[in-house]
């Protein structure tokens, strides 16, 4: 793909691409009736016309990705499957969507019958749920990568609930881990957010996430505070010219807490926009502290 000119539309409203939009712009890559850009985990296999469908539905279904990558898991789709399920406690999620409401659209099951009486929302026409025994997690960590038309992934940053930064403490296990599942699903000309469970010195992959992150610019000014680039110029750089950025590792960090109503300090920034997930984030713009366990290299 290297040296060709490739064009996008986009008719995805999410606010997420806004950034990735005026740069392809500033390219002039913007045509009506191009390849569709669609972000939006749901509807990204009818929609994107960049990826070719295949692409979409395996990078999109959880069961999909799950059967491809060998993880154990049980494929739920009516009650009887959901009665099948042989682990004694699992995690219950649609294969496709990530959220629900406010919450992240995951359940613990540890009593099917229990669950069935409290739960009224399953067996939705062609709703698809994966059933996953559970795994050691001490906490989780994301991992954003870009990916070039020859499968070679650029890591971004990392993020866990209290931190995001361009280092982190298991980054060698954590870049293997992503390499390796990009290999065996393919990933190619396109982005991830990939989430891990931490436990001691391992990280065992928990989801695929292939999209911007959040549904606001969070993670545009988050980008340009960690490396003094935009996240949008990047990308547009890997679609149109299929140019990965080189990795970047600095002493920056942010830090994230629910907003308390008390004053903002110096180094916070509020948003007034929730992402489905944080009521009302608050980042903390810093450098790297003492107490943090990061180490930039």
């Amino acid at each position: 793909m290297s040296g060709l000119t490739n064009f996008f539309d986009f008719p995805d409203p999410d606010l997420s691409s806004r950034y990735l939009r005026l740069a392809l712009a500033r390219k002039g890559r913007i045509r009506q009736g191009a390849a569709a850009l669609w972000f939006t985990e749901n509807d990204m296999a009818s929609h994107n016309r960049w990826l070719n469908p295949r692409q979409s539905l395996l990078w999109t279904r959880k069961h999909l990705y799950y059967r491809r990558l060998g993880m154990p898991m049980r494929v739920v789709r009516k009650m009887g499957d959901f009665l099948a399920v042989p682990y004694p406690a699992f995690w219950l999620k649609p294969s496709v969507s990530h959220y629900i409401d406010t919450k992240f659209k995951r359940w613990l099951v540890t009593d099917k019958l229990g669950f069935l009486m409290e739960n009224d929302f399953l067996w939705e026409p062609n709703m698809v749920y994966v059933a996953q025994p559970p795994m050691e997690s001490e906490t989780q960590v994301w991992v954003m990568s870009l990916w070039d038309s020859r499968g070679n992934p650029s890591i971004l940053w990392y993020s866990t609930e209290q931190t995001h930064a361009t280092c982190h403490p298991l980054g060698e296990v954590l870049d293997h881990a992503v390499a390796d599942i990009g290999r065996k699903l393919g990933l190619a000309r396109w982005m991830t957010f990939m989430e891990f469970c931490v436990h001691g010195g391992s990280v065992s992959f928990l989801d695929l996430n292939p999209r911007l992150p959040g549904d606001d610019d969070w993670h545009e000014l988050l980008y340009r505070h960690l490396t003094g680039r935009s996240l949008g110029e990047v990308i547009a750089d890997l679609l149109a010219d299929d140019k990965l950025p080189e990795r970047v590792r600095s002493s920056q960090v942010v830090r994230e807490s629910e907003w308390d109503g008390q004053p903002l300090q110096a180094d916070q920034l509020k948003w007034d926009r929730t992402d489905g997930y944080k009521r009302v984030p608050v980042l903390t713009f810093t450098s790297l502290g003492d107490d943090l366990v990061y180490e930039a290299t």
